[in-house]
């Protein structure tokens, strides 16, 4: 029994690789060959296996995923504490920065409506000087 399950685990895996390395060829497999026989070929072997391997799924369902490639069953089947606490951690972080962006956008508000009221100030107090040169020149011109 030990033997057939290594026997078996390694098939699928093996099978399975080779699947994944087809579906990933961008069909360099069977496209060499320009035109509608190799455009043809190409997405005919890929609906097909696409097919197999839905139905190597759904068996594998039946008896509990012993048929399944090794790769299938951990990623169904297992559970990583790492990528759950680092998507938990990465989730909190983008929440603490997204807070963090909101109080320097409103302290930058703040700030931009400070200087704009005290340049208006300034203006004023420009303005105010200007008249008083104005009317200092006027005098001398009267003199």
């Amino acid at each position: 029994i030990q033997r057939c399950e290594e026997w078996t685990e390694t098939w699928s895996c093996k099978i399975w690789n080779n699947w994944v390395d087809f579906k990933n060829a961008d069909g360099d497999y069977v496209y060499n060959h320009k035109g509608i026989c190799g455009n043809l070929c190409y997405w005919s072997i890929l609906f097909v296996s696409y097919f197999l391997v839905l139905i190597w799924l759904i068996v594998g369902l039946v008896n509990g995923g012993y048929i399944w490639p090794p790769q299938v069953r951990k990623f169904i089947f297992s559970y990583n504490v790492k990528e759950v606490t680092s998507a938990r951690s990465t989730k909190h972080n983008t929440i603490y920065s997204n807070e963090c962006l909101t109080e320097q956008i409103n302290s930058l508000r703040e700030e931009t409506k400070m200087n704009r009221n005290n340049l208006k100030k300034e203006i004023n107090c420009l303005r105010e000087d200007v008249k008083e040169i104005k009317n200092l020149l006027r005098e001398l011109i009267k003199d």
